[in-house]
């Protein structure tokens, strides 16, 4: 008989959560004038208002494409971005992660 690891139950209650309750969240409150704006810098003229949308809107995608440039290097030559930038020594050891012992769900 297979058992299942442990915190199998709450990594799934976790996925449940996240995959259930944020995109009802983000439908029911995108449009909501909640006021936040401590440092004024929401512009009262709706057509600015759509240009520095988006304006955030192309800085969040350039953000998202250089982190894919980060990812896609480590993946590429498996060393991480600051080792190749030479700021950070290249002293990982992967050997020195604490794995569980897969054996006693393997049977």
């Amino acid at each position: 008989m297979v058992s299942n690891p442990p915190d199998t139950h709450n990594i799934n209650d976790a996925c449940f959560l996240i995959l259930t309750h944020v995109p009802l969240f983000l439908f029911f409150f995108q449009n909501v004038p909640v006021g936040f704006d401590p440092f004024g810098l929401k512009p009262e003229d709706p057509e600015e208002f759509a240009t520095i949308q988006t304006k955030e809107l192309q800085n969040g995608r350039l953000a998202m494409l250089g982190i894919a440039g980060f990812v896609a290097q480590e993946l590429v030559n498996g060393k991480e971005v600051l080792v190749n930038l030479g700021l950070a020594p290249d002293d990982f050891d992967p050997n020195s992660l604490p794995v569980p012992d897969p054996s006693p769900y393997l049977s």
